[in-house]
Formats: structure tokens, sequence, C-alpha cells
């Protein structure tokens, strides 16, 4: 039978408590209730019998709870004014925040489950990390595997930004040793974060070169690379707003947003890419939706560029209508967007080509302005000066030259072997 809580396809006898037939397992039926237990006294403690303490007394709160008791059993509030950047904060940026904390006193914890009812206000739940109720079968490795204790350690945090608070209730049944520290080295994670353009595969295989990969694992390595790149690209848990919040900060690099339609039934995203210079060469464009790209239901439309019988994408739309009712009024979305959208592509290439004829005018100003000094000069008979300028400008044209020559050079020696795998974040 399948568990409809962890899916896992258990035998019948997994599903059967106190002689009724359950459709999730055992384990997953009791933990269910116990997480209910927990928030049902949680929100039963009246606010004004918990202690009030600042965030920065969270970790000496906890160890004085601690002095000569074998379990913890506690209920607080933690005022959260001097936060630093509180308005920029999540429920679970904040969860962690206090966890962190709290784990200077006490055992460490798992990953957090969130259950948040509006912006700003949610419930995180932790697991102590050597609680026997997350022990997992795994296979044979020489790899120590982590201390397990019979704890029973839960921690809910309560956060509510708006109101600057935290409500915690922190149970741990046996106070054990904390784990031996097998966090990813500083060194190891500065190396990940100077080579984000790596898939975590050959990451790995670039870190096996340079550092003893004993005690870290896959997962770790995957874990930290994405955390560095979504520092990158990551600016709201709303990816339509993090999307537009990340082109408002990308602008000087060249990735610039040229179409936004956003409406009751359709969201599409235009941008450019740094690769619109490249314009000035550009032999003919067409559109491509980008072949298993869209995850989800976004469509992704291409703009690609044939410049020197290369294709380089310059330009992109990210395009949602399954808010409409039917397939016909989605088509009819879809060419709205789309149209808008090459509209104001074509509106960028044009103001580009307009920048270039105003940096070409104004060359050309400067060289006539160069041509009528020569020309003065030469009247007054001045043959030196003259002839300086004439051996500056031939430099600067044989620049020129070697400049071109090593341009060609390297467009027909062009190859794509060995070269490394990048990826696009969105």
């Amino acid at each position: 039978m399948l568990c409809t809580s962890c899916s896992r396809t258990l035998s019948r006898n997994n599903f059967v408590l106190d002689g009724k037939l359950n459709k999730t397992c055992s384990r997953c039926f009791i933990a269910r209730a116990e997480k209910r237990a927990v928030k049902s006294d949680f929100t039963n403690v009246e606010d004004t019998l918990m202690e009030k303490i600042s965030f920065k007394e969270i970790s000496n709160y906890i160890t004085n709870s601690l002095e000569h008791n074998y379990e913890l059993n506690i209920n607080f509030r933690v005022m959260l004014e001097e936060v630093q950047n509180i308005d920029d904060m999540n429920v679970k940026l904040m969860a962690i925040l206090i966890v962190d904390e709290i784990e200077e006193a006490c055992s460490s914890t798992t990953a957090p489950n969130l259950s948040a009812r509006n912006h700003g206000v949610g419930n995180a739940y932790f697991v102590c990390s050597q609680s026997n109720e997350i022990k997992r079968e795994y296979v044979d490795s020489n790899r120590k595997r982590i201390d397990r204790f019979d704890c029973k350690g839960k921690l809910t945090i309560h956060v509510d930004l708006l109101a600057a608070e935290a409500k915690i209730t922190l149970r741990h049944n046996l106070i054990h040793d904390k784990p031996t520290d097998i966090a990813m080295p500083s060194v190891v994670k500065q190396e990940i974060k100077e080579n984000l353009e790596m898939t975590p595969t050959y990451l790995r295989s670039h870190l096996r070169k340079k550092f003893d990969l004993l005690n870290i694992t896959s997962k770790q390595i995957y874990y930290w690379w994405s955390h560095y790149t979504q520092q990158f690209y990551k600016f709201d848990e709303d990816h339509v707003v993090s999307a537009l919040k990340f082109f408002e900060q990308q602008q000087e690099s060249g990735c610039d947003l040229c179409f936004q339609l956003e409406t009751k039934y359709v969201t599409a995203i235009g941008f450019t890419t740094p690769l619109l210079a490249l314009t000035k060469n550009m032999l003919e464009l067409h559109c491509d939706a980008t072949y298993k790209m869209a995850k989800g239901r976004f469509e992704l439309y291409g703009l690609v560029g044939n410049i020197e019988g290369m294709g380089f994408l310059l330009g992109y739309l990210i395009l949602d209508t399954t808010k409409a009712s039917n397939s016909e009024a989605q088509e009819g979305l879809r060419t709205e967007a789309l149209t808008g959208f090459f509209h104001a592509f074509h509106s960028k290439v044009e103001t580009k080509i307009i920048e270039r004829h105003e940096k070409v005018e104004f060359k050309v100003a400067e060289l006539n302005y160069l041509i009528n000094h020569i020309n003065e000069e030469w009247s007054a008979n001045n043959l030196n000066h003259v002839e300086a300028i004439v051996n500056n400008l031939d430099h600067a044209f044989t620049i020129l030259k070697d400049k071109d020559k090593a341009k060609n050079k390297r467009l027909r020696g062009t190859t794509w072997s060995d070269s490394k795998p990048w990826t696009l974040y969105l």
C-alpha cells in the first residue's frame, strides 16, 4: 500500500493502528498526532505567562535553562525589534536565524517544515537532527554516522514579523551531546562560491582535485552551490516579483527588462541579454521556443540573432496563459504578449542603432576637426607637428588591424570541445 503522507510503499500491517486501517502509515499517523498536540499546547499557552526576552538573549536563556536539567520543556517569547533588515525577512529566514541562536546552546535541528498563514506570519517546525524519529536506512559505507537518541526533540517557532515577535516552544526529553562538527569547511564553501558556473557534478570533480572530500557528500556540495546561486538571482519568494527585482539590479550589465504584462489571466516578462550589443553585426533574427527549458506552466521564447554565422540569444520572453478559461483565449493572450514583446525588442534595437549613429557622428566630428587641424598646421609649414600626428595615426591603425586579425582567428577556430557547461538562471 502507498502512504499518502510519505509516499512510501509498505505492507498492509504498517497502516493498521489501534485496529483501524488508515490511509497513512502508522509512523506518519503518530507523527501528525504529536505535531497537532504540540501545536495545540503551543496555542494554549497564555502570552502573559510566557517569559519575554530579546533576540540576543536566546543563547544565554537556553544555557541557563539547561543547568542541572536533563530535559527541556520551555515556552518563551522573543522580541525581534533589534534584528537588522527585518523588513526584508520572511518567516523561514527569521526562523533559521532564531534556530542558529538556539543551537549555540542546544543540539542541532533539521530543516524546517513551514506553515505560513499570510505574508510575514507563520509557523516553523523543527526536529532534533539526532532523534531516532528521523533515522533512515543508509547504504553501507566508511562514513561515520551521526549518533542517535530517543530524545523526541521538537521545536516550534511562531513568527509574526508585523508584530516583531516570535513565540517559541522547545521540548527535549533527553539532553545529549551535540554531533561532531562535519560542516563544510569555509575554504571549500568559498571555492564553490567562486565557481558557480559549474554544475554540481563538475564542481565535485573540481573540488576533489583541491581538497579532501572524504567527509563531504554530494548533497552538501549541491546545497551550498544552490545556496550561493540563489543569493545571486533570488530576491523574493514570489518568482515573478523576484525576476522583476533581479532585472532592476542587472540593468548595468545589459540584462534589461523590456516588456511586462501582468493581468488576471496572463503573466509575461520579456528581457534582453548583454549580447544585444552584437546587433551591429546581426544578419537575421528569428524567434524560437526553447525545448525543455521552461518548467511548470511557463512558456519560454527566445530571440536568436545570426551573427557572423553563429546563433546568439538576444532576448527572452517568459509567458503564462494557463489562467485563461480555454485554448482559444490562451492563443489570443499569447499573440498579444508576443506582439508586445517584439515591439519592445524592436524599440530596444532601434535605441541601440541610434546610440551607434550618435557615437559615429561624434567620431566623425572629431576626425573632421583633426583633418582641419592638420591642414592648418600644413599651411603654416609646421611639418614636425604634422609628421607626429601621422605617426600616431599609423600606430593606431596598426593596433586596429591586429585586433581584427585576432578576432577573425578566434572565429575560425571556435569549438565546443572541452568547454565547461554554463547555466542560465532566470
